[in-house]
């Protein structure tokens, strides 16, 4: 059997989770080894030859391939000799996809003959997305038993064909909801694990109150849940909402955390290695907030997050803990990120 992803990784949690999820699905034996690659992009060959170096320092052989060795080798030649049907149907759910493989990039390629691991994928990952953004490359997704392309597809896909205009529904499914940070929160229907103590539960409810006030604004006067497009960038800390009218917002933005829906765990930004210490400054604050609350929740680096309002909830704590106004989650592959926002502005702004 081929199994294969490739969204935007965000972290290597969210690499393992979502590699581990794909295996239980398509009923993988997971006592038994399998054969993995995992595709890493680069602009340059001596970008290409020194990921390669770091990725065999955790055990992973690798492979550079020059483009024009890409072009030519059978290895790396799309699917040939497809039902026309089969072809047809996958062309049309990625017609809108953007292909980070060009023919200009050096592809840094790892393989490994392993049993699938959970804390494994997470080591991998995190080199992977380290070495990705180190390099200004692309970590573009895994493979298992890389050599049966057709059937791979075929498993993948399924009934593919019976899909066709169906793919509104598929996104729907897949995608997080990002209306997420914009709950209305009621302390009352939040489960925690511990027991707060009065200090805490007064925090907590004040927290509540102050996000739902906060998240409002931001609704009606910043406009937020219209924006077609969001981005941020690490290197400045700052969030950009896109509008169909030519509107642009920007406003500074700290990663709170990021939660993955289908795993239900919450990861606080100071704990993920993918984000940088200049963006995660404030996530550092709701830390030291859980050891003076005596909240595990707040404190453990990652933490469990059962749907609903959870995700939303530890937002709102984020929020009053470092008197941001207000929160932003952000689609990013299959996790929420949480930004926390300060000094929001207008450009291009119609009127």
């Amino acid at each position: 059997m081929n199994l294969s992803e490739s969204p935007d990784y965000f972290s290597g949690e969210q690499f393992a989770n979502e590699v581990m999820k794909a295996l239980r699905e398509s009923e993988v034996d997971l006592t038994e080894s399998q054969p993995f690659q995992f595709y890493l992009y680069l602009n340059t060959e001596e970008q290409a030859n020194a990921c390669a170096d770091e990725i065999n320092l955790i055990g992973l052989e690798t492979k550079v391939v020059s483009p024009d060795d890409m072009a030519d080798d059978d290895d790396f030649q799309e699917a040939e000799d497809l039902p026309a049907e089969l072809e047809d149907a996958i062309e049309e759910i990625f017609a809108d996809e953007e292909d980070t493989e060009d023919e200009t990039r050096w592809l840094c390629l790892a393989s490994a003959q392993m049993e699938p691991s959970e804390t494994r994928f997470k080591e991998i990952g995190d080199k992977m997305i380290i070495l990705a953004r180190q390099y200004g490359g692309d970590f573009d997704g895994w493979e298992v038993n890389p050599d049966s392309i057709e059937q791979a597809l075929e498993e993948m896909f399924g009934s593919i064909i019976d899909q066709l205009g169906g793919m509104d529904a598929f996104e729907d499914d897949d995608q997080p909801d990002l209306d997420a940070g914009f709950l209305t929160l009621d302390y009352d229907e939040i489960e925690i694990d511990d027991d707060p103590a009065p200090e805490a539960e007064a925090f907590l409810r004040a927290a509540c109150a102050e996000f739902n006030v906060k998240q409002s604004q931001l609704r009606e006067e910043w406009r937020f849940g219209e924006a077609e497009q969001w981005g941020y960038e690490q290197d400045t800390g700052i969030l950009q909402l896109d509008f169909e009218d030519g509107s642009q917002l920007l406003a500074d933005g700290q990663i709170l955390g990021s939660y993955d829906p289908s795993a239900e765990t919450w990861e606080w930004a100071w704990n993920n290695p993918n984000i940088d210490e200049a963006v995660a400054r404030d996530s550092h604050r709701v830390r030291e907030l859980g050891d003076d609350l005596d909240l595990d929740c707040l404190r453990m680096g990652v933490t469990p997050a059962p749907g609903g309002p959870f995700p939303a909830f530890l937002g709102a704590v984020g929020v009053k803990a470092t008197n941001s106004i207000g929160l932003y989650p952000g689609h990013a592959g299959d996790v929420i990120v949480f930004i926390l926002l300060k000094e929001p502005k207008w450009l291009n702004a119609e009127a």
